[in-house]
């Protein structure tokens, strides 16, 4: 669809009016977050006052995109669709670019910050701001008057459809600075709407996290992306495109979001409440925080309780701080077979010399599916060795303590017991994969005991069970 945009003029009061009254959507959606510090506000108002501010505010209104989509797609286009939904929620505008200007307009009106304390040039009407008279409030009426009824440059978008809208904010902001998160926080749709309002849910933790610059460069909101790309599709490589797909109005990120919410608010709450510091382990905070929420997201799939999030978080920050220190090779280059073992030649030497060795530290540097198999493997591993108390297995099999898995895992060589299937470590935890089992069952005298104890495939465990139930007599039989 092609764009139009109209040119017109605007009073200060006007646009104030409508970003007091919230008529205007999305004003974070198609920039970083409003920046701008008292000495930045200053200098824009003293633009506006002096008649410098020329440079137009864009928006589009709402029911005119939603006209020009009905007309060109239908009624059944999500755009319309969307569009509807705003302007049920009492939305007139959507901002596209001029979010700190709209908000600097009117923060000044609603006394948040002063005038700086100079002489301005306002022609027929001229003032000097001292600190008797820098606020609005202390304004004479007919300085007042004239401040409200300055007006804006505006650039009001009348046909436009959501892709369109993203293409205009990039070629607004052509030759500026925008990183992939900014570019991305562009795109018009219901999962972009959901990544913002989860950074927005948890702003005090990620504000303890990050630094202000990169808040409002979203930081924060490429991190929930991220980890929503894990829940949605488990450990894939994440990278450039696969956070770019996330955005649409039916994606599995979308779908999944919850999941992805419940992972961010853990780490948020734990931060506001006992500081960042264990996520700072070896000096590797971005790294950390991200193998934190690769551990929340495998422990909330697989029912594993935190009882203690104040203890679960320093035990965490100390395992990590040992994995970082230890310099044991987790992953090599060299050629191996389905089973890890060095592939070899006639001669005896490998046919793959390993010219890449990496451990804990190593791995952490790539987004890679196999380097992230091995940060979870391990992590996973780790919960074993947390103290009694907090956390807790909730598994279908409650009569044996779930922290026998792994000895169970171990013993068996990694193996089912009933099918002698490679079990992943992966899986271990998980009580829909994988069983703790009675050897001599339960019913029948078996006592739960580590020795009367196996790990066993889920689907295994079930058709032993029906082979049992086999067993039994008929009713016409007893």
């Amino acid at each position: 669809m092609k764009t139009i945009v109209k040119a017109t003029r605007s009073r200060v009061k006007d646009v104030a009016d409508l970003q007091r009254k919230g008529k205007i959507y999305l004003d974070e959606a198609f920039q970083s977050n409003a920046r701008w510090g008292t000495i930045s506000k200053q200098a824009y108002w003293q633009s506006v006052i002096e008649g410098r501010a020329t440079s137009a505010i864009t928006i589009a209104r709402i029911t005119d995109l939603r006209g020009a989509v009905e007309d060109e797609y239908g009624k059944q286009h999500e755009d319309y669709e969307i569009l509807t939904e705003l302007l049920a929620k009492g939305f007139e505008y959507i901002t596209i670019d001029g979010n700190n200007r709209t908000r600097c307009l009117l923060a000044f009106l609603e006394n948040e910050f002063p005038l700086k304390e100079v002489s301005y040039d306002t022609g027929d009407v001229g003032f000097r701001a001292t600190k008797n008279n820098k606020y609005y409030r202390e304004l004479s009426s007919e300085l007042k008057d004239y401040v409200d009824n300055i007006e804006i440059n505006l650039h009001v978008v009348k046909q436009c459809d959501r892709e369109g809208l993203s293409k205009l904010f990039t070629s607004i902001n052509e030759g500026m600075t925008l990183n992939d998160q900014e570019k991305r926080n562009a795109i018009f749709s219901r999962y972009g709407n959901a990544v913002r309002s989860c950074v927005n849910d948890n702003i005090k933790g990620f504000s303890k996290m990050y630094s202000s610059s990169q808040v409002n460069r979203r930081f924060p909101d490429e991190f929930v992306v991220t980890v929503s790309n894990f829940v949605a599709h488990g450990l894939i490589n994440i990278n450039k495109t696969v956070r770019d797909e996330a955005y649409g109005d039916n994606t599995a990120e979308y779908k999944s979001f919850a999941k992805t919410k419940k992972i961010i608010k853990q780490i948020c709450d734990m931060v506001v409440k006992f500081g960042k510091g264990n996520l700072k382990a070896g000096g590797k905070f971005k790294s950390s925080v991200l193998d934190l929420a690769i551990l929340l997201r495998y422990m909330n799939a697989n029912n594993i309780v935190i009882n203690d999030f104040e203890k679960f978080y320093e035990f965490f920050g100390t395992t990590q701080e040992a994995r970082i220190a230890d310099p044991t090779i987790l992953w090599d280059n060299a050629k191996r077979d389905k089973f890890g073992n060095i592939v070899v030649g006639e001669d005896g030497t490998p046919e793959r010399e390993a010219t890449d060795q990496r451990s804990w530290i190593g791995i952490q540097k790539n987004l890679q599916k196999n380097f992230l198999v091995i940060r979870e493997e391990k992590l996973v591993q780790s919960l074993t060795d947390c103290p009694d108390g907090v956390i807790t297995f909730r598994d279908r099999d409650r009569s044996f303590d779930a922290k026998i898995r792994r000895v169970l895992w171990e013993q068996q060589d990694g193996k089912c017991a009933i099918t002698d299937t490679e079990i992943p470590f992966s899986d271990v935890f998980n009580g829909d994969k994988v069983h703790i089992d009675h050897i001599i069952p339960w019913s029948k005298g078996g006592s739960t005991t580590m020795d009367n104890a196996q790990l066993v495939l889920a689907k295994a465990n079930l058709q032993k069970a029906a082979k049992l139930e086999d067993e039994l007599p008929s009713l016409d039989e007893v």
